[in-house]
């Protein structure tokens, strides 16, 4: 915490808060106040500081339109909302991973994008490629289908699901055939026809081909 590194950071930062006249404030430091992985002790070391801290933000975020709270130190990618409070751990450029690659355990940067009132981030993984993979590859009109894609690390160091918190965007080439749920791939066949379904994350993309068949009306 500030208390053991250097006390002196306390009343700096305070007033800074305090006297700031911004709509939006982004803090940045090593150590998060909380560590993100269940069970961790890494975060800082005193609960009455990070409480103090906390608040402190919480009182913050009150009067401007958003507080964002970047941390690394925990390798990985990690999400936690407190008291209209963003706490963002982002420490996937390289280092051993140590969360689990289903839960923000995978290679990564961050692009924190400012426009106006909202701010808005993606989570960009690093990838050498992308599966993606259905159960079915034939449907019907009225049918609905779950796809998903998987992306392999360099080296394949590490596989990971894409989905939340990487960066991922599902489309088709046909909407009179097919829609899909841009961020979690599920597809709704519209009408008889071929549609090609399309993933993209970290600059990189992969693609499966279904067909909507006429329904048997015996069936």
């Amino acid at each position: 915490g500030l208390r053991v590194s250097d006390p002196a950071q306390w009343p700096w930062l305070i007033e800074l808060l305090e006297t700031a006249d911004v709509d939006h404030v982004f803090i940045y430091m090593h150590i998060p106040s909380v560590d993100p992985m269940p069970g961790g002790t890494t975060g800082w070391s005193d609960p009455l500081e990070v409480d103090f801290f906390e608040t402190l933000l919480a009182k913050t975020a009150e009067r401007v339109e958003s507080v964002y709270v970047f941390t690394g130190h925990v390798h990985g990618f990690a999400r936690r909302a407190r008291d209209g409070v963003q706490y963002l751990t982002t420490a996937g450029a390289g280092s051993p991973l140590y969360m689990p690659p289903d839960r923000g355990g995978f290679f990564h940067y961050t692009v924190v994008t400012v426009s106006g009132d909202e701010v808005w981030y993606e989570v960009v993984p690093l990838l050498e490629r992308i599966s993606v993979s259905a159960e079915r590859t034939l449907l019907a009109p009225g049918d609905e289908l779950q796809l998903s894609a998987t992306g392999t690390a360099p080296y394949g160091y590490v596989q990971f699901p894409l989905t939340y918190p990487a960066q991922v965007r599902w489309t088709v080439d046909d909407e009179t055939v097919a829609r899909i749920d841009a961020a979690t791939g599920r597809l709704h066949a519209l009408a008889p026809g071929r549609v090609v379904v399309t993933v993209e994350s970290g600059g990189l993309a992969a693609s499966v081909e279904i067909d909507v068949i006429r329904a048997d009306p015996d069936r």
